[in-house]
């Protein structure tokens, strides 16, 4: 059976991706406020070595994921960061293809689910987000200042 990419928001499940489910997560990058914590950071080598394709951008807020193109999790959850009963968070699970499909076109999957390598230095690069919206959204090496547009 041929898979589409699996989309997350916030959330990974090493599982999945041991099974051959491919797992796209989409994380803030590491400047982010956030991502800069002790915590975020200690999550990432684990996150990277689960198999899941892992694109870092700053247009992500949403918790969103997408499986097998069919189940659609959305919510206020951040799963990275949630301790159970600390906070009034939920996750909604809806099923169906059509809005799955819907929202990975809203989310640009096809665009941006596979992350890019910066030519200059072979970094991958962050999907960032023009200060113009004229302008949209473009690949970005931070190291080297390095842009590339969608």
């Amino acid at each position: 059976m041929d898979r589409q990419p699996s989309t997350l928001g916030g959330t990974d499940d090493p599982r999945g991706c041991r099974a051959g489910v491919d797992v796209r997560l989409f994380l803030r990058p590491d400047e982010d406020r956030n991502m800069a914590r002790e915590w975020a950071q200690r999550q990432l080598p684990g996150l990277l070595a689960s198999g899941a394709t892992v694109i870092r951008s700053d247009q992500e807020h949403r918790k969103i994921v997408v499986i097998d193109d069919e189940v659609v999790l959305i919510g206020s959850l951040n799963s990275l960061s949630n301790t159970p009963g600390t906070t009034r968070e939920i996750m909604i699970a809806m099923e169906g293809r059509a809005f799955a499909a819907r929202l990975l076109a809203e989310l640009r999957v096809a665009e941006i689910g596979t992350p890019r390598a910066c030519r200059a230095c072979g970094r991958t690069m962050d999907v960032r987000r023009s200060r113009s919206k004229a302008a949209g959204l473009f690949w970005h090496c931070r190291p080297c200042n390095n842009r590339v547009a969608l």
